[in-house]
């Protein structure tokens, strides 16, 4: 662990990591979970739950729910003073909404008067309590409080995955990590939001009291690739410059936060093209309408965490990306979006025993529509967990229409990363790549004929 100063403490590789490699793994320093599960005599469980129907009822707030701060406190309370220290020195969000933390102080000011309270842990202060309640609330992961795991910087591209073994949390490295290069995970999930521009990332990320300075955010947005108003190419690409990045570095390093300043810029990158904008022109770029848009697909297409699913149908999908097409051009990421959720709708439909009465488009624009995202993927998103797992669908799509090749020629880059993750579709891919007799695509799956 090093101090970095824009991102606080961080954790770095202290040797090198192969693709696939757990390179951390780590137990729960505490656990929240119901007061009847913590196994304490009769005496202590009824003052406990007296104490917890008391915050309850002058606080608000649902028994199990996010405010119920008596069951998060209770294993703060009766840890090990070093398990208590190392808690308390996690990251704590330093902007916090007010209502929130006056919620908070209340109950923290309740357990305190308590006799009961008072008397079992005379070393605790409401301030101490309202501490930990935040520091649980912006580190914990479901129910667990872990210590090496924060440390992991957030990245929009990260080197890692995180996956649970039981209680245990363990990071997996999606590429090759070399020695002294910091260790990075997703903190807003994987998925459909990685696919999203740089502004709809960061805000999701604060929400959770983050401000990403990962390589992806501070590069051309290629996300937001719109049609340049001077030679209609799809290369327009805003640039988002962090202009006090040095005063946050310097204040990082003295514990102090600084709240980042953001300057936007428009460049066409298209060759011979000289197209500029130093700030955002609504009259030569269509701002008001991929604002619009964005939220609409991001609604539509990327609330599961994990997948590309939509409760819109294909001719309903269909419509959309026609209209992120006109609007903001065919490199533009609500398109790709929508393709994603498009395919995947497909996929689902081929899948079904009379799929002639579903709801698809011709054959011959599925198959467009499945090539094309494959090859923005592929372009905007090479070698990473979004684009391995929509291989496996588009796959399904080609095998469907009886295109076993080019089944396995989408499958094969894919089957790498889909060990790594240990996808459950992944020796169904295996096959479709040893199917095609390719040596090529074999080499590229890295399996061998005897496999």
């Amino acid at each position: 662990a090093k101090e970095t100063g824009a991102m606080g403490w961080c954790l770095y590789a202290t040797r090198r990591a192969e693709e696939g490699e757990v390179v951390l793994e780590e137990s729960p320093m505490m656990q929240r979970k119901s007061l009847s599960a913590h196994g304490m005599s009769r005496e202590q469980s009824e003052q406990w739950h007296r104490i917890k129907q008391l915050v309850l009822s002058e606080c608000g707030g649902e028994e199990g729910g996010e405010e119920d701060f008596v069951e998060i406190l209770f294993p703060f309370l009766h840890a090990d003073e070093s398990v208590r220290s190392r808690a308390l020195n996690l990251f704590a969000p330093s902007h916090v909404d007010p209502s929130k933390l006056d919620t908070c102080r209340r109950a923290c000011d309740l357990l305190c008067k308590d006799e009961y309270i008072a008397r079992q842990f005379p070393w605790c202060t409401a301030d101490l309590m309202v501490k930990f309640l935040l520091i649980f609330d912006i580190n914990c992961h479901g129910e667990f409080l872990y210590d090496l795991s924060t440390r992991l910087a957030h990245s929009c591209e990260p080197n890692t995955f995180c996956r649970s073994q039981g209680d245990d949390l363990q990071y997996v490295a999606t590429r090759r990590i070399e020695e002294g290069e910091m260790l990075t995970f997703s903190y807003i999930g994987g998925g459909p939001i990685m696919v999203a521009s740089t502004r709809m990332r960061r805000r999701r990320l604060l929400r959770l009291g983050f401000f990403c300075y990962c390589q992806r955010c501070r590069r051309p947005d290629s996300m937001r690739r719109l049609r340049c108003p001077k030679c209609s190419g799809s290369e327009c690409m805003p640039e988002h410059s962090i202009v006090n990045f040095e005063e946050i570095e310097k204040k990082g390093r003295e514990g102090t936060r600084v709240k980042p300043r953001v300057e936007t810029s428009w460049r066409c990158h298209a060759e011979g093209c000289d197209f500029e904008l130093e700030h955002p022109d609504e009259d030569k770029l269509p701002l008001s309408q991929e604002e619009e848009l964005e939220e609409t697909v991001f609604e539509e297409c990327c609330r599961d965490p994990v997948e590309f699913r939509s409760q819109l149908d294909g001719p309903q999908l269909w419509k959309l990306g026609q209209v992120c097409e006109a609007e903001l051009g065919p490199m533009h990421w609500t398109n790709a979006a929508v393709m994603a959720c498009f395919v995947r709708f497909c996929s689902d439909q081929l899948c079904k025993v009379d799929p002639s009465k579903q709801c698809l488009p011709s054959p011959e624009q599925i198959l467009s529509i499945t090539r094309t995202m494959i090859a923005w993927f592929r372009e905007q998103m090479p070698n990473s967990l979004e684009e391995a797992k929509m291989m496996p669908i588009a796959a399904q799509i080609f095998s469907g229409f009886g295109l076993k090749e080019e089944a396995a020629a989408a499958m094969a880059p894919s089957i790498p990363l889909l060990h790594v993750m240990h996808h459950s579709n992944v020796k169904a891919c295996e096959r479709c790549v040893i199917e095609s007799g390719s040596e090529e695509l074999l080499k590229i799956a890295r399996l061998s004929v005897d496999e």
